[in-house]
C-alpha cells in the first residue's frame, strides 16, 4: 500500500462505510409507515404531484450516483447527527404509530446517506437530492394543523384581496365574505374558502426541481423558491378574475365542471412557465457560480454491506424487530376501526328531503340535492342541501355531518370571513 492509499484510507475509514449502511437500513425500517404516509398524502389535492417528485428523485439518483463514499470528519459528523435524528424519530414513529413521524425519520436517514455518496459529475455529495424529498413533508404548525394548510389559507385571503381591488378598478359591483366573492348571482371561491391555493406546493416543488436538476447555486434556488409564492398568488388571482369576466361578459360558468378544470391546468402551466422564465432571468442577474473541481475529496468505493459489521446477524435481528414493530402497529390500527378508517363513507344518520317542510316562514322549497365529494375535498364528504326561494331571493340550508379525517369546521367559517369568539368542547 502506497502512502497516498494509506492517506485515503485514513480519511475514508470504516466510519463512513458504517454510517452509510446504517442510514440505508434505517431508511428500510421506515418503509411500511412511509407507504402509509404517501397514501394519506394522496388525499390532499395540493400534494397530488408527489409521484412526479419521487420519480424525478429516482432518475436523478440513478444518473448521478458514483457508488463512492466521500471522506472528511466534518461530513461524517454531519451525517451522524442527521442519522441520530432519524433513529430518534423512528422510535417516536413506532411508539406513537405515526406515519408522519416515520417520514421525518426517513428524511434524516436519507440525508445521512446522500451526504456520504459522491456525485459522479460534480465530485460533490448528492445531498441536494434530499431537498426534493423534503418538499413532500408536511411541516408542523400546531397540534391540529400543519403549516401547509395555514400557508395556503393565508395566500387565499391575500389573493381574494387583490381580486377585489381589481374588480373595484373595473367598477364591477361585488361582495366579499372572507375568501368568497359574490358577483351578480355568481358565488366564487366556495370550495377555495377551505382549500386555499392548491397550486402553491406544486410551484414550490417545480422551483426546487429546477434548481436541483440544473445544479443552480443555493442563492439561485432560494430565489426560485421565493418566487413560487408570488407566481401562485398571480395565477390564482388570474383564475378568479377569469371566472368573473366569463360570467359577466359571456354568461359562461367556469366555477365547476370541465371548463373549470381546464382553466386550472392552463394557469398551472403558465405558472410553471413563469418559474422557468424567472430561472433564466436569475442566470443574467446573479453572478455565475465558480466551477467546482471534480473529486477534490478522497473517495472509496461503497463496499458490500455483507463485508461490514452491518451485515451481521445481530443487525439483521434489530432490523427485523423494527420492521415487525411497524407491522404490528399497522395491524393494531387496522383492527381498531376508529383510528384507521379516518375517511369512512358511512353517514351517522340518513337524511331525507322530508326533513324540512315545503314552505318555511314564507320561503318555498325550490330544490333539494345531496353533494358527494372525493376524499381530497376539504369541504367534507357529503352535504344535504335544501334551496328555498322568496321572490328574487334564494337561501341554502345545508346539513353537514361529522366526517373524521377532514379538517375542522372552524376553517370553513374562517374562510367565510367569521372570526372565532369562544370555543367549548363537550
Amino acid at each position: 500500500m502506497t502512502a497516498a492509499d494509506a492517506e485515503i484510507e485514513s480519511q475514508v475509514d470504516r466510519g463512513s462505510q458504517s454510517l452509510f449502511w446504517l442510514a440505508v437500513l434505517a431508511m428500510v425500517c421506515q418503509l411500511p409507515f412511509v407507504v402509509i404516509y404517501f397514501i394519506n398524502l394522496s388525499r390532499y389535492s395540493h400534494y397530488e404531484f408527489f409521484p412526479v417528485i419521487l420519480i424525478a428523485c429516482g432518475l436523478l439518483f440513478w444518473n448521478r450516483k458514483a457508488w463512492e463514499l466521500l471522506g472528511g470528519r466534518l461530513r461524517q459528523w454531519s451525517a451522524a447527527v442527521a442519522l441520530a435524528i432519524g433513529i430518534l424519530a423512528t422510535v417516536c414513529a413506532v411508539a406513537f404509530m405515526s406515519s408522519w413521524m416515520a417520514y421525518f425519520a426517513f428524511l434524516g436517514a436519507a440525508g445521512a446517506a446522500l451526504m456520504l455518496l459522491r456525485d459522479r459529475e460534480s465530485g460533490l455529495s448528492l445531498a441536494s437530492l434530499w431537498v426534493l424529498f423534503a418538499v413532500l413533508w408536511q411541516p408542523p404548525y400546531n397540534s391540529k394543523l400543519t403549516a401547509d394548510v395555514v400557508v395556503t389559507a393565508f395566500m387565499q385571503r391575500l389573493s381574494t384581496r387583490y381580486v377585489s381591488v381589481f374588480l373595484d378598478w373595473l367598477h364591477v359591483p361585488h361582495f366579499n365574505q372572507g375568501t368568497v366573492i359574490s358577483i351578480r348571482g355568481l358565488e366564487m371561491g366556495v370550495e377555495e374558502a377551505c382549500s386555499g391555493i392548491q397550486s402553491l406546493f406544486l410551484y414550490i416543488a417545480m422551483a426546487v426541481l429546477c434548481g436541483v436538476y440544473f445544479r443552480r447555486s443555493g442563492l439561485h434556488t432560494a430565489c426560485l423558491l421565493g418566487s413560487a409564492f408570488g407566481w401562485a398568488l398571480v395565477t390564482n388571482t388570474l383564475r378568479i378574475i377569469c371566472i368573473a369576466l366569463a360570467h359577466l361578459g359571456f354568461h359562461v360558468d367556469l366555477t365547476h365542471g370541465f371548463l373549470h378544470s381546464l382553466l386550472g391546468y392552463v394557469l398551472m402551466a403558465v405558472g410553471i412557465g413563469l418559474i422557468a422564465s424567472f430561472d433564466q432571468l436569475l442566470l443574467w442577474l446573479l453572478p455565475a457560480p465558480r466551477p467546482q473541481p471534480i473529486a477534490t475529496a478522497a473517495t472509496l468505493a461503497v463496499p458490500s454491506w455483507r463485508t461490514t459489521h452491518w451485515g451481521s446477524r445481530g443487525v439483521a435481528v434489530v432490523l427485523g424487530l423494527l420492521l415487525l414493530a411497524q407491522l404490528v402497529d399497522l395491524g393494531a390500527l387496522t383492527a381498531d376501526r376508529k383510528t384507521i378508517d379516518f375517511f369512512s363513507g358511512d353517514s351517522i344518520v340518513q337524511v331525507e328531503k322530508a326533513w324540512l317542510p315545503e314552505s318555511l316562514a314564507g320561503w318555498e322549497l325550490e330544490d333539494y340535492r345531496r353533494e358527494e365529494r372525493s376524499l381530497i375535498s376539504d369541504l367534507g364528504q357529503q352535504s344535504d342541501i335544501w334551496i328555498y326561494r322568496k321572490g328574487d331571493q334564494r337561501v341554502n340550508v345545508s346539513f353537514d355531518q361529522v366526517f373524521p379525517g377532514w379538517h375542522e369546521l372552524t376553517r370553513c367559517y374562517e374562510g367565510r370571513g367569521w372570526k372565532g369568539g369562544s370555543r367549548e368542547l363537550f
